[in-house]
């Protein structure tokens, strides 16, 4: 914009002239000004630049560490412009949900927009996005990268056995291990089995926070007499493992203080006692359903019952009716692995 009207210039003199640029738009911008007078005509060249916004990022790009699942982590960039003319952001945004940021729209000038990015993984995976600035820059769009990884939970479990020590049938113990998520996702459990009843087995939660634990207990409850095996099953969403499980119910063991008994020489309608000791070394409970010989010249106290692990005192008489020699044999009916 020429500032000046025509104007004469008195010989030997001069006239200064103001050209003020007012740029309408971004770019360079070229004009001629030309000088007709009555001593020749003159033209001078003017140039002038009003230069584009620049958006300048701290960041290329915004890789996430590991987040887990259901969980969420923020990041910051910085958003600022390098020109002297405003920087105007339309719009910011990502494409998906995974990704969000925090839409401080508007223009920035030349000082500084400050951006937060969250990622929030709620699926295992890799994750990748962009972040949009829509600008009035020459670069109308500009995208940086964003990416992200919600690793899987990882279970584990702190022993691969259980050895349960000898229990009576119908009683009952318990022990423990520990399930645990090396990861930094949560996990979930869908089952713990195992195949027979005389082992149960339950969890204090059914999930486990990320880089967290939960208890394993199980149970050994015997209803026979033997030695079990068995195996606890766990499954989840990080995996399954198995604790294998051995447990013994001991049977009675009968145990006697002779293995014979010799009455010598008794008289003829006479009868001598001899006494003989059972005892059971079993923690299981000794039961003897039936005392008796087989012939009535040998009678014994049938004290039937229980011995548990005490002693059962019992009275074996001979009594010869006639002139002779005479063997029997006492039998003890009962639940240890000799029954009789």
């Amino acid at each position: 914009i020429l500032n000046d009207t025509l104007k004469s210039v008195a010989g030997k003199d001069s006239i200064e002239l103001s050209i003020q640029y007012k740029p309408l738009n971004y770019g360079v911008h070229n004009d001629t000004i030309k000088i007709l007078s009555d001593g020749g005509n003159l033209s001078i060249s003017v140039t002038g630049t009003s230069p584009y916004p620049v958006v300048v990022s701290s960041l290329l790009s915004l890789p996430f560490s590991d987040v887990g699942r259901n969980s969420s982590k923020q990041l910051g960039i910085k958003i600022s412009n390098a020109s002297i003319n405003t920087l105007s952001v339309d719009s910011i945004y990502t494409k998906t949900a995974t990704f969000a940021v925090d839409k401080n729209i508007g223009s920035i000038g030349t000082d500084t927009l400050l951006l937060s990015v969250t990622f929030l993984p709620t699926t295992i995976g890799s994750f990748i996005d962009t972040l949009y600035l829509r600008n009035n820059s020459q670069t109308t769009l500009v995208k940086i990268p964003l990416s992200g990884n919600s690793p899987a939970p990882v279970l584990g479990v702190s022993v691969t056995s259980l050895t349960f020590s000898n229990r009576a049938k119908g009683d009952s113990a318990t022990m423990t291990a520990y399930l645990r998520n090396t990861s930094i996702s949560a996990m979930s459990i869908s089952s713990i089995t195992i195949n027979t009843s005389n082992f149960t087995a339950t969890s204090s939660s059914s999930t486990i926070a990320g880089q967290d634990s939960t208890i394993l207990t199980v149970k050994f409850k015997p209803t026979f007499f033997g030695s079990f095996t068995d195996t606890v099953n766990v499954v989840s969403d990080g995996g399954n493992v198995s604790v294998v499980l051995t447990g013994t119910s001991p049977y009675p063991v009968l145990v006697s203080n002779s293995s014979s008994l010799s009455f010598g020489s008794v008289a003829r309608n006479s009868s001598k006692p001899l006494g003989i000791k059972i005892s059971n070394t079993s923690i299981n409970t000794l039961s003897i359903d039936s005392i008796y010989t087989k012939t009535s010249i040998f009678a014994v106290d049938k004290n039937n019952g229980s011995v548990g692990t005490d002693t059962l005192l019992l009275s074996v008489t001979f009594s010869p009716t006639t002139v002779g020699s005479f063997i029997d044999t006492l039998y003890l009916r009962n639940n240890s692995q000799t029954t009789l």
